[in-house]
């Protein structure tokens, strides 16, 4: 989900090979890694393909960046058709029914589509990463094969078929014990809450209501205090209303969360450069460069810190790390030099 990790995997194709200088390029190496991960553990490779696809099948429904299980209390619609007592429902009770009805139908060639389908697309998403809403197309397949195998099991009943019940019993309870089966999952250690509040905080951010803002990342860091985005979003705020000091201690809680957050070493320095704390701020500065050589921003800001300190030479270096970057820093650079080859004459 979008976020620090995000931009931090979305960097390192052009951290790990210097000829990718745009997202055409960061995309062939994305795959050249993928390969070889493949070549360099087959076996791994597949039982994380196996994994993703029981995931893909679970009842338990898999957030992306939203859980709905933490919307039940907020829509009756939502409490009453999505729950998790002993049984997953509604996906801990289709996909079992829709498994006896794919074998009620397998010589039907409507149930070789529907099932083979179906089977397909848990592949192809497993290929990638599985959540509950990249299954919402299978869910007419699904919902039609669970009909089938309620059918079948019906008329095998009413005509004392007891063989067929009996198979078709045994494939709904295998399934549904494997569907509803207590497993954690990756996503189990996230706050969904907070970053949920953190993102409306955003919202409002950019709406320019920063009381709302405010609010919701101190919401946001309260119900997850290890999510390092909350304070670093909380330390914006008060940096621009120029509370130099709270600002600090949020950016040093976003550290405290996380220690290789670029953008909260940069922001953190140029309050200590406020601050007149030039030693701490360089120190931040070259930490945010080391963690993220592809971060702009900490070049400039260092520049910008080094040419109140006086040392223009230095500032000069930086800003031509960060037009190298990002052309948008070119004009300053060019306006620096000329400023320097003034003062030399």
């Amino acid at each position: 989900q979008p976020g620090f990790d995000w931009d931090r995997l979305m960097r390192l194709p052009y951290l790990q090979n210097k000829d990718v200088k745009d997202p055409v390029a960061a995309d062939h190496q994305f795959r050249r890694m993928a390969w070889q991960d493949v070549q360099r553990a087959p076996f791994a490779f597949a039982q994380r393909l196996a994994r993703k696809a029981v995931v893909f099948w679970h009842g338990c429904e898999i957030p992306r960046n939203i859980d709905i299980y933490g919307w039940r209390t907020t829509s009756y619609l939502l409490g009453a058709t999505v729950w998790r007592a002993g049984v997953n429902f509604p996906c801990g009770l289709l996909v079992p029914l829709a498994l006896a009805g794919a074998y009620a139908w397998r010589r039907r060639r409507e149930g070789l589509l529907l099932t083979g389908t179906a089977v397909a697309f848990g592949l192809l998403v497993a290929l990638y990463f599985p959540c509950s809403r990249y299954r919402v197309p299978m869910l007419p397949i699904v919902v039609l094969l669970a009909c089938a195998g309620v059918q079948a099991m019906v008329e095998a009943v009413r005509a004392r078929a007891w063989p067929t019940a009996g198979v078709l019993g045994a494939w709904m309870l295998v399934a549904g014990v494997a569907a509803n089966l207590p497993l954690h999952w990756p996503t189990d250690r996230i706050r969904y809450e907070a970053h949920l509040w953190n993102t409306i905080g955003v919202a409002a951010d950019i709406r320019g209501d920063l009381i709302t803002a405010k609010h919701c990342y101190e919401d946001a860091a309260h119900f997850d205090p290890k999510l390092a985005e909350a304070h670093f979003n909380l330390g914006n705020i008060f940096a621009r209303r120029q509370d130099r000091n709270r600002a600090e201690a949020c950016y040093e809680a976003a550290l405290d969360a996380r220690a290789d957050y670029d953008k909260a070493h940069v922001n953190l320095a140029i309050q200590l450069t406020d601050l007149g704390q030039m030693a701490e701020a360089m120190r931040h500065f070259a930490l945010a460069e080391m963690l993220n050589p592809l971060n702009a921003e900490a070049f400039a800001n260092h520049a910008a810190a080094l040419q109140r300190a006086g040392r223009n030479q230095e500032a000069l270096e930086m800003l031509n790390r960060a037009a190298a970057i990002d052309p948008r820093y070119r004009a300053k650079c060019r306006t620096l030099e000329q400023s320097l080859g003034n003062a030399q004459r």
